[in-house]
């Protein structure tokens, strides 16, 4: 409990003694003429916008805050700005030097609202240069709060006098231009607290306020996000006020487990600025009510292929690689976010199926230990498939003795079976017309099959191979995870993360088509990764808008971090829709397991 303010305007004399008034998130008992608030606790501003539509109507002023209430960051933390330009600057120590600047010139310089100039008289020379950087970097990325702008909308459709208030180092024509970009310009005056000397967090402003605008402070109606200098401090001051719940906030409390993840990494520029672009699609789109699919594709699967798609850009730049082959069906989505940064197509890309089936068959790769057994099996299965010959020469086959026997017994068949096949997958190339220096993109590896694949069938030698992961460490090929003590804790989700709406391929037919693997499975799982897909690529697409030709990048271990917290942290909806997702543990799909233990 606390005392709010005096009630200058009750009429009734038993009012004025006691009354009780329920408020957007607290009651209030007024008690001989104090009122002591209760807090109730609702983070839906679709409850609360009809009340704070009631005291625009009361009241002849209208005052809002402006960062994270009419105007918002596509980061976490404000401070995110300089870690940001630090990164893509290559200014090392300035995020850490321009956030003590503040404090420095309060404990230095004694002034108390520094402005941005003085804070850049005591930066280092080495870091002017970032001085303009930063205002365009805020210009650039800053957004409008869709749902402060509809209040902004309302206050004006009734003719009511707009300020703005800001606890800011920006001066007010800085503002001006940012507001203005923003489609905010219907306002009387913008305060600000290093223009003034002034603040609100101190009360100062307020008081200035009243005395510029000459009014009753009870007529003036303060909207902001920060509970102390944006509610306590107003009504403090005798102003009414409404504590405004940011959009993040309102984030976290709809979607918890992405709070545990930025919890769990503080200073990770990777996280702060994922949480920026999820909070603005739940702001922007209103995403109370969110299709699970599409939810799963844009808030995991969107910052896992924008992360290794990014990566996988840079590499092939910074080789000069002319190509890239996009092994199917782990390449689909990372092809197409690949592409929204290769916008004038210099680099050439092919979506190809070189998958360990087709390995198996043309390279009669099957004696490698990895996974032996399996590809024994699929071998011999794919090859009985084709040739009815060899489906009569056998009922079962059970020990790994038998099927080794089988195959050196029907060599001359397998053989033929192995040869035609790679004749069709040749042809099958030739469509692509792929050139030499090129590199090679699949998610993981253990046996590098589709290298082998492509290596044997092209011709080729110079085959750049990049991955998420490999199954060990190899110094011929690229990966985007260098740490092997920080893993994902369930590969094969990774794999249903990064995938293709379609059916996974046995082998090539006469006629050159694709003979696909159809079961209920496999069909749940292209049905729902149609869905998935999208929102994985409308991550990217929003990332890139919203950032335009500031680059960014996320690194591995924090895209590992969600991933493993994403699965720790199983909800009802969670359970819901993933206990119907299976995966195929060998190459033909003969055998399924659960993709998450729930």
């Amino acid at each position: 409990m606390k005392k709010i303010y005096k009630d200058f305007n009750k009429k009734s004399f038993f009012n004025k003694i006691f009354s009780i008034i329920e408020t957007d998130r607290y009651k209030i008992v007024n008690l001989l003429g104090f009122k002591i608030s209760f807090k109730k606790y609702n983070k839906d501003f679709k409850y609360n916008i009809d009340y704070l539509k009631k005291l625009i109507d009361k009241n002849s002023v209208i005052s809002f805050d402006i960062f994270d209430t009419l105007l918002l960051r596509p980061y976490a933390k404000p401070s995110n700005v300089f870690q940001h330009l630090e990164e893509i600057n290559n200014a090392i120590g300035f995020s850490v030097v321009r956030e003590q600047a503040e404090y420095n010139l309060r404990k230095y310089k004694d002034i108390e609202y520094g402005n941005y100039n003085e804070i850049y008289s005591i930066l280092p020379a080495d870091f002017q240069f970032l001085k303009g950087k930063e205002i365009q970097l805020e210009k650039d990325t800053i957004y409008t709060n869709p749902q402060m702008k509809q209040i902004f909308d309302y206050a004006n459709s009734l003719n009511k006098i707009i300020i703005l208030t800001s606890d800011m180092y920006f001066s007010s024509s800085i503002l001006e231009d940012i507001l203005k970009k923003n489609g905010i310009t219907e306002y009387k005056k913008i305060y600000v607290s290093s223009e003034l000397r002034k603040a609100k967090w101190d009360g100062s402003m307020y008081n200035h306020i009243i005395q510029d605008l000459n009014i009753f402070p009870q007529s003036i109606l303060h909207i902001g996000n920060n509970k102390y200098s944006d509610y306590e401090m107003a009504i403090n001051s005798h102003l009414n006020a409404f504590h405004y719940i940011e959009p993040m906030e309102q984030f976290f409390y709809k979607y918890k487990k992405f709070l545990n993840f930025l919890n769990k990494n503080t200073d990770s520029l990777t996280a702060d600025i994922i949480i920026g672009i999820l909070v603005k699609k739940y702001i922007e789109n209103n995403l109370n009510n969110f299709d699970y699919w599409k939810y799963f594709g844009y808030f995991l699967g969107g910052p896992v292929c924008y992360g290794i798609s990014k990566f996988l850009y840079n590499q092939v730049n910074k080789k000069n690689i002319n190509e890239v082959i996009f092994v199917a069906r782990d390449g689909y989505t990372i092809q197409k976010i690949f592409n929204l940064f290769n916008k004038d197509n210099k680099i050439k890309t092919h979506y190809v199926y070189a998958n360990r089936v087709l390995n198996i068959l043309i390279n009669m790769d099957y004696s490698n230990n990895f996974h032996y057994d399996d590809r024994l099996n699929s071998l011999i299965t794919i090859c009985k498939e084709l040739n009815p010959q060899l489906a009569l020469k056998t009922n079962k086959l059970i020990t790994d003795k038998e099927k080794q026997e089988f195959i050196k017994n029907n060599f001359s068949l397998i053989s033929s079976i192995s040869i035609e096949m790679k004749y069709r997958y040749l042809k099958y190339l030739k469509k692509f017309d792929i050139k030499d220096n090129i590199a090679l993109f699949d998610i993981a590896t253990g046996n590098f099959s589709a290298l082998k694949l492509l290596k044997n069938v092209l011709d080729i030698k110079n085959i750049h191979d990049i991955y998420w992961i490999t199954n060990y460490k190899n110094e011929h090929c690229i990966t985007y995870q260098k740490n092997y003590i920080n893993i994902i804790q369930n590969y094969n989700v990774l794999e249903f993360i990064i995938t293709a709406p379609e059916l996974p391929i046995k082998y090539i037919d006469k006629n050159g088509n694709f003979i696909r693997i159809n079961n209920k499975y496999e069909m749940d799982r292209m049905n729902y990764y149609s869905i998935i897909f999208k929102e994985e690529v409308n991550f990217s697409k929003d990332l890139l808008s919203t950032f335009k030709h500031y680059p960014v990048e996320f690194t591995c271990d924090d895209l590992i971090n969600l991933i493993n917290l994403f699965f720790n942290i199983i909800d009802d909806d969670d359970k819901k829709y993933l206990k119907s997702i299976k995966y195929s543990i060998n190459e033909i799909c003969l055998k399924y397991i659960d993709l998450v233990n729930l």
